[in-house]
């Protein structure tokens, strides 16, 4: 016989096939184990509801708040702190030395290379 075993929420964990009288052994603790013509459907869009087997939907999560949604949108720190530098380097934006000297002398020690 095919079976599926499936948890208290209807969650499907795992199917099989054992002899008929052997099904109850197939499920653990918190556990029940059904009959089931199990056909390859997917698993992930079924639940166990009453016995049965049902497609299940299940409600989109929430939205995340809005201030991890600007974290994950902004461009990298790095990215924004070098687009401020070079701003003061190319005289758009004002100097202000405690930012841009530090940067300048490893720019200056380090440079790229070609």
């Amino acid at each position: 016989m095919k079976f599926i075993v499936h948890d208290a929420l209807g969650n499907i964990l795992r199917k099989g096939t054992c002899p008929d009288d052997m099904r109850a052994l197939q499920a653990q603790e918190g556990e029940t184990a059904i009959e089931d013509i199990w056909d390859g459907t997917n698993d992930c869009i079924h639940r166990i509801i009453d016995g049965q087997r049902v497609e299940f939907t299940p409600e989109p999560p929430p939205p995340l708040p809005i201030r991890t949604q600007r974290a994950a949108a902004y461009p990298p720190i790095g990215d924004q702190l070098d687009t401020l530098w070079r701003a003061m380097d190319e005289g758009v934006l004002p100097m202000v030395p405690a930012f841009y000297d530090p940067i300048k002398a490893v720019k200056d020690a380090l440079p790229k290379t070609a």
